[in-house]
């Protein structure tokens, strides 16, 4: 799908043989494709030292899984973002890795007030938020994502 888009990707999953394995990655780090998309099974042993973003389409089912995945993005004092789509069967991993991490997960941004009293600052917030995916931005992009899965055979489930 993200090849429909022109999104260039590479793709490493355990039904790879280690030398296409690689290969992906290796196109990766030298930035020949934008996007590496890795299952976690995959996962263990690749080491991509800039990394700038990490979306989890599943969330891990344990605190130091995630920090692992995570933790790619964060490495020297950078910034980096990381994205959890976290389904209603996945709250329970995302309850302890609140635990884990002795950090409450939030909900909504509190009032500036609010935040202006917490001891880390109001910038922090923004990294904690837990929210829903607004459905109108999906409507918008639904009609051309089912237009490409009807007029791309690979695609068709």
């Amino acid at each position: 799908m993200l090849t429909e888009f022109n999104i260039s990707c590479a793709v490493v999953h355990s039904g790879l043989d280690p030398v296409a394995r690689t290969m992906a990655v290796q196109k990766f780090k030298a930035r020949r494709v934008r996007c590496l998309l890795v299952t976690d099974v995959a996962a263990r042993g690749i080491d991509i030292p800039f990394l700038d973003n990490v979306i989890n389409f599943h969330f891990p089912g344990q605190p130091k899984l995630f920090i692992h995945r995570v933790g790619r993005v964060a490495r020297a004092g950078r910034a980096g973002m990381a994205i959890s789509f976290v389904d209603s069967d996945e709250l329970p991993y995302l309850v302890d890795l609140s635990v884990f991490l002795g950090r409450r997960v939030q909900t909504h941004l509190p009032a500036v007030e609010e935040q202006q009293q917490q001891p880390e600052g109001p910038a922090t917030w923004a990294n904690e938020l837990l929210g829903t995916f607004p459905r109108d931005a999906l409507r918008i992009c639904q009609e051309s994502i089912a237009k490409r899965i009807n007029d791309n055979a690979t695609l068709v489930g």
